[in-house]
């Protein structure tokens, strides 16, 4: 076997072997989700702390004084910042929307901060503001989130009754819009692993969870002692996080309820923020890995704490595993290798089994009946599938430093308004190139007769092609 083929099997093993590795530990989060006890109730006290909202925002007509009326009904919250550093008419219709509620909730104090920039982003917005401000405890939502009227009521008591380091409690996101599409129910599924079973296996086990940025109270004792809000990745939330962390903070996931928020309608405003999220999350590797590793705390803690920080990096995989697959079946049928092809169904098969059991479990305890939670969990795996090519080059961005701008998501906002539609992206156009690449590999699997093989040739072609034609759409 000639040196060039040993590094493309090589390569092509070495890219199934870790996903194989991520599946495993999705199975490993199935399994441990079983046995994890809900948070034990806490009693309301005795005086109510003053509590601190803050309402990051920018350019969201259609949903900013939604958020902001929302707030303000919220009980037992002393002031409310609205941090808009907006440039259009969003800054208007919060002065208005600010006025009607000042005459309604006149023991409520309502900030209207106007920065004159945008530095730093949502993280310099948050840190702005909290300049402006001496509450101890801190609650953040995001304009596209409906919170509940007893927010303050379930999670303030949870996070006082915790061990004093303690330092934020999230809460499980819901979904206005989960079933306005396709699109929207895998988003919703994949969402809700993320928190039903991620972050409550971690905070049933003491180990490291991130804020998402949004539905969560904080102390702001916490936010201190990491070091503040931060602006140098495109996931603020995730760099304070793990930086608390490392300063002896823990913290709390809540499933008992959730904040219901939007989810993005189109396929481009998805991509685009899902961009964010991964390059955001590789910029988190590269800054926080070493101090991570290094922690004074158990080798598996650490390992643990580094899985979502290297998770994105299974998007360039994915990407590797369609580009190898072709070279790889032809090396194989020219040096008489067919019966490896048992090798890639050990590896891929148990992968994407436990994917598809993590996703089908997170329906049914959603509710869902077995036929709903079957097509959501596959549903869930093809808008992965999709979203491959595109994360894989945000996490290279990430990984080579680019910086990148915090660019927000689309919202819909009111059901009668238009979504709203983002930048072209050529990004779509190799997607098909890919899709026929992947038809002709498919092709060949039939001629000669791999038929193993099939199905995941075809799934992966479903994905990428639903995913570009649905963006040339927007």
């Amino acid at each position: 076997m000639a040196l060039s083929h040993l590094l493309l099997f090589g390569s092509y093993y070495l890219c199934l072997s870790l996903l194989s590795w991520l599946g495993l530990h999705r199975a490993w989060l199935q399994l441990a989700a079983r046995h994890t006890a809900r948070p034990p109730h806490a009693s309301p006290p005795k005086h109510w702390p003053p509590v601190l909202v803050q309402l990051p925002i920018y350019n969201e007509p259609s949903v900013a004084a939604r958020v902001l009326h929302h707030a303000a009904a919220m009980r037992n919250v002393t002031r409310i910042q609205v941090l808009d550093d907006s440039t259009d008419e969003t800054t208007a219709l919060l002065e208005e929307a600010i006025t009607r509620l000042r005459d309604s909730y006149p023991q409520l104090a309502i900030d209207h901060i106007r920065r004159g920039s945008r530095a730093g982003f949502k993280a310099g917005a948050l840190a702005h503001g909290l300049k402006l401000s001496d509450e101890p405890f801190v609650v953040i939502f995001d304009a596209d989130f409906c919170p509940p009227p007893d927010f303050v009521e379930r999670t303030l008591p949870p996070l006082i009754g915790a061990p004093p380091k303690t330092g934020f409690v999230q809460v499980r996101w819901g979904h206005l819009n989960r079933e306005r599409s396709l699109l929207t129910r895998a988003q919703a599924t994949l969402l809700d692993g993320h928190f039903r079973r991620e972050h409550r296996v971690r905070s049933a086990r003491g180990l490291m969870f991130n804020f998402n940025g949004t539905a969560g109270i904080w102390r702001r004792e916490a936010i201190e002692s990491a070091g503040g809000w931060q602006h140098d990745t495109l996931t603020e939330d995730l760099d304070i996080s793990w930086r608390a962390y490392l300063a002896g903070w823990r913290f709390l996931y809540l499933d008992v309820f959730s904040a219901p928020a939007e989810l993005p309608e189109t396929w481009a405003s998805l991509r685009g923020q899902q961009s964010r999220w991964t390059r955001g999350s590789i910029q988190c590797l590269r800054k926080l890995s070493r101090r991570v590793l290094t922690a004074p705390l158990p080798l598996p803690v650490r390992l643990e704490a580094m899985v979502p920080l290297v998770a994105n990096l299974a998007w360039p995989l994915v990407f590797l595993l369609m580009v190898f697959s072709f070279p790889v079946f032809v090396a194989r049928q020219e040096l008489g290798l067919q019966e490896l092809v048992l090798l890639d169904l050990a590896l891929l098969l148990p992968c994407t089994l436990s994917f598809f059991t993590f996703y089908f479990g997170v329906c049914r305890e959603s509710g869902a009946g077995i036929p709903r939670a079957l097509a959501d969990a596959i549903l869930s795996l093809l808008l992965g599938v999709g979203l491959s090519v595109n994360n894989s080059r945000a996490a290279l961005l990430g990984m080579f430093g680019v910086s990148g701008t915090f660019v927000r998501t689309p919202k819909r906002g009111d059901a009668n308004r238009p979504p709203s539609r983002s930048k072209f992206d050529i990004l779509p156009l190799l997607e098909l190139v890919l899709v026929a690449y992947l038809c002709v590999l498919l092709y060949l699997a039939l001629l000669w007769k791999v038929h193993l093989g099939l199905p995941f040739i075809l799934f992966f072609a479903i994905g990428l092609g639903v995913s570009s034609l649905r963006t040339f759409r927007r």
